[in-house]
């Protein structure tokens, strides 16, 4: 599991995870809320064997997930995140993964799954993409398995021949839009600053969204969320999959993030108040 900022979700993502592994191993990107307490905490209160390994923040994904891999002792990986919720119960328990582990015992599988895609808050999700492309969450551990840079994302690489298998079953929630209003604008530049790869200019992401947006982080970060709030509709379980139970129980938390409605129409979030009429864009603007 790698991590930066993700106190909202994960509490979920450890117990979720702890369903299906017998020890996990963190790597935390510099966060700089309370993610990591957090991630000690909950460890503690499973009795969750772990390793946590706090780094300053750079934002070079591949290299913060090659290191968690290399950490990681036994047969299978789970590849998970600090915003993944997975199910622990129903049809489409995630212990499904070990059924899959077992039937390719000794060979080298790389098992693809699809995630159900949360924004805004956990009762909505991105018109565009309800359903995310799927991702290989089970992989094979294996000495010679690596993480590498592959222009806006990552990649695996492994001297064995790889068996790579994609399942239509959902195992679980990526609450990859449920996150403060600052850092969803952090992850609208973050891929663009990796892609750019002027890493002399730009040293981290946080870099290059002050070149792009100015130094009012928490005015922008809310235009931006006025302006993204558009393409969010609400999750429909029933047509996709049902939620989590570990999530379930979030839900019922008053303080989580909810969206604010007036008339119909998504105006805000909970945290940040009615942003509908604030003017002016969220990119850099002239004085």
């Amino acid at each position: 599991m790698v991590t930066y900022n993700e106190a909202e979700n994960i509490e979920m993502a450890i117990e979720s995870a702890k369903h299906i592994c017998n020890r996990i191993v963190i790597v935390d990107d510099g966060s700089y809320d309370n993610t990591v307490d957090i991630a000690r905490r909950t460890c503690e209160r499973l009795q969750f064997k772990n390793e946590i390994i706090t780094l300053k923040h750079t934002g070079k994904i591949y290299d913060t997930r090659d290191l968690a891999l290399r950490r990681c002792v036994g047969d299978w990986i789970l590849v998970t995140d600090g915003d993944f919720i997975w199910h622990t119960d129903g049809p489409n328990d995630s212990k499904g993964f070990l059924a899959w582990a077992e039937k390719y015992s000794g060979k080298n599988l790389y098992l693809y799954s699809p995630l159900c895609m949360l924004y805004g808050d956990y009762w909505h999700t991105l018109k565009s993409t309800p359903v995310g492309h799927p991702h290989p969450f089970l992989i094979k551990n294996d000495t010679s398995l690596r993480c590498v840079k592959d222009k806006r994302f990552f990649r695996y690489i492994t001297k064995e021949p790889i068996i790579k298998i994609t399942t239509k079953t959902i195992f679980g929630f990526h609450a990859g839009g449920v996150k403060s209003a600052e850092m969803l604008l952090y992850r609208r530049f973050w891929t663009p600053w990796r892609e750019y790869e002027k890493f002399d200019k730009f040293p981290t992401a946080w870099d290059y969204v002050k070149y792009n947006v100015g130094n009012d982080i928490a005015l922008k970060s809310k235009k931006y969320f006025r302006d993204y709030m558009l393409a969010f509709e609400k999750f429909v379980s029933a047509k996709y999959c049902y939620y989590p139970k570990i999530l379930i129980k979030k839900m019922k938390n008053e303080e989580c993030l909810k969206m604010i409605y007036n008339g119909g129409k998504i105006i805000g979030r909970s945290d940040i108040g009615d942003v509908s009429n604030l003017k002016g864009s969220f990119v850099r603007e002239e004085e």
